[in-house]
């Protein structure tokens, strides 16, 4: 149970500093990229075009035809 406990533990711990990591590398280093490159007018369009397909993606999956049942 000690065992268990300890891999556990060690686990989480693991994942815990991967999620800090990744958090560090957007904050510091991905965010200012990208405010820099928006203003390049292309990166705009084609991030927002990007977040137009999502937005349609979603609303076509949320609108799903009911398959009936007879």
């Amino acid at each position: 149970m000690i065992g268990f406990g300890a891999m556990f533990g060690a686990t989480v711990m693991g994942r815990m500093t991967l999620f800090i990591g990744r958090f560090n590398f957007l904050v510091n280093e991905w965010v200012p990229q990208v405010r820099s490159d928006w203003s390049n007018g292309i990166f705009r369009i084609v991030a927002i075009l990007f977040i137009l397909a999502l937005v349609v993606l979603a609303i076509r999956a949320v609108k799903k035809p009911k398959a009936k049942t007879e």
